[in-house]
């Protein structure tokens, strides 16, 4: 295994890999991914971001950590806070001009990192998105027909894709306001891009070989529920709860002749007036800062 000391300014290359959950495929994964990237010529770090699963994953990382010290970097978070946000996490502490995110399980295979590293160079796209072939994603027609369909879909229900496998590159990061509004990075990203600037690309997706899923559905829910907010700005919740206090007023005014319903009515949408309110305020207060989920970083 090659080890290249190198720099912040000489990082070509960020992989950011989530973890949570997956102490038995870590060394498999660091290895097939160190094997695939020895292979390119330009220099990169691997970011692991302990998501405080239930299992020893922090003290399989810190072993990758010894074993490769000039590739391999580990960040703990403080508490579990989901794939998404601990991908940002991730993100904010990379010096790569590329940068590519993908799961900690091997279902996405790490010989299409450079696919997307390819397709992103090649093309010129600002962004990459791993389409699974197994999921039947793509379709007829290739990663272009694709592209043209999600364009279309994404124009008429405003619907952004979040693909975990991607490789976008590191001004894009930066122009996005990142350090800044790190929650509505992605959100931001996709809006200001041309769909011409958008690439996708035919990957390999396979079943979990160990272990259950690192992030079952009642997992994600819960966390979307808990962070999901963050995702929007909080002009968005605020404008909202105005919304919601207009339709509680209506339904007192209306001559609407159900007393009950009407009451029901009311009250259920001051309630959710003051609850987007507090969601409001608090995305205005805590800044979105990574640094508040970030409990130390091993290098």
């Amino acid at each position: 295994m090659v080890n290249r000391k190198q720099t912040d300014a000489e990082v070509e290359i960020s992989v950011v890999i989530p973890v949570f959950g997956s102490e038995e495929v870590l060394p498999k994964l660091d290895k097939q991914l160190h094997r695939v990237l020895n292979v390119h010529p330009a220099s990169y770090e691997l970011i692991y971001v302990d998501d405080c699963g239930p299992d020893r994953s922090m003290d399989v990382l810190e072993g990758l950590r010894r074993a490769s010290p000039m590739t391999v970097r580990v960040v703990s978070l403080k508490n579990n806070v989901g794939q998404w946000v601990a991908s940002l996490a991730g993100i904010s502490k990379a010096r790569g001009r590329i940068i590519v995110t993908i799961d900690d399980d091997l279902q996405y295979d790490p010989e299409d990192v450079l696919s997307l590293i390819n397709t992103l160079d090649e093309g010129g796209y600002q962004v990459v998105y791993g389409i699974p072939k197994a999921k039947g994603t793509i379709g007829r027609g290739g990663p272009k027909m694709y592209a043209a369909r999600v364009g279309l879909v994404d124009r008429i229900l405003r619907k952004n894709r979040t693909e975990s496998f991607k490789a976008f590159r590191r001004e894009l990061m930066l122009e996005s306001g990142f350090l800044k509004t790190t929650f509505h990075f992605e959100a931001h990203a996709k809006r200001a891009l041309e769909d011409s600037q958008v690439g996708y690309v035919d990957v390999k997706y396979r079943p979990r070989t160990s272990g259950k899923s690192g992030y079952p559905f009642v997992k994600k829910i819960a966390l979307l529920l808990r962070f999901g907010p963050e995702y929007y700005r909080s002009s968005s919740w605020f404008v909202a709860s105005m919304l919601f206090l207009l339709v509680a007023v209506l339904a007192v005014v209306l001559p609407v002749h159900l007393v009950s319903f009407r009451v029901f009515m009311a009250l259920t949408f001051v309630i959710l007036s003051v609850l987007t309110l507090i969601i409001s305020y608090r995305n205005w207060k805590r800044g979105n800062a990574m640094e508040q989920f970030i409990i130390k970083e091993y290098r």
